[in-house]
């Protein structure tokens, strides 16, 4: 399980997207799961981003930028 905090605006996020893409999809047959977990506050950006990325795993966002409760349990800033 990779978890990855990302945003739609972060240019090397967007890069690692497309890096998690090639990985995703040689190693999700044998359990590889990517849980992208959106640093976004904008829905729609957010939405856009992953359909324009092509990230077809797992992805969540409160919408509340870096004051998810996630970011804060995993020490993320």
């Amino acid at each position: 399980m990779l978890v990855d905090f990302w945003g739609s605006w972060c240019a090397p996020c967007r890069t690692e997207n497309r890096n998690y893409g090639q990985l995703y999809q040689c190693d999700r047959r044998k359990g590889f799961e990517v849980l992208a977990v959106s640093v976004d506050q904008d829905a729609a950006g957010w939405k856009a981003a992953v359909r324009k990325d092509g990230a077809g795993w797992q992805h969540l966002s409160e919408l509340s930028g870096w004051k998810t409760p996630l970011a804060a349990r995993y020490g993320v800033t």
